[in-house]
């Protein structure tokens, strides 16, 4: 019976997402996408890739996420995310 995928991609703040080279307009966060119905025992990919410019400087990550019907993947770029600043915090 023919099925769909899910992929969930995390876009980090200020990320640009492209999937398979087209320009995805997307706020940040967690962000799901549902494939078009699927052959069962087929095999697709997507390309996914971020940009983000950080002072500057863009920087991107790409990965090819390999789906079958019925799937559930999870994309994550923790190589782009924003590095935390520590807030020095005063008593009152």
């Amino acid at each position: 019976m023919p099925a769909r995928a899910t992929v969930r991609i995390e876009v980090p703040v200020g990320g640009k997402l492209f999937v398979d080279g087209r320009h995805i307009n997307v706020a940040a966060g967690t962000r799901a996408f549902q494939t078009p119905v699927l052959k069962p025992g087929e095999t697709y990919f997507y390309d996914i890739r971020i940009e983000i410019d950080q002072s500057g400087v863009v920087s991107a990550d790409e990965r090819r996420v390999v789906i079958r019907p019925g799937q559930e993947v999870a994309v994550d770029f923790p190589s782009l995310r924003a590095r935390s600043t520590t807030t020095a915090r005063t008593r009152e």
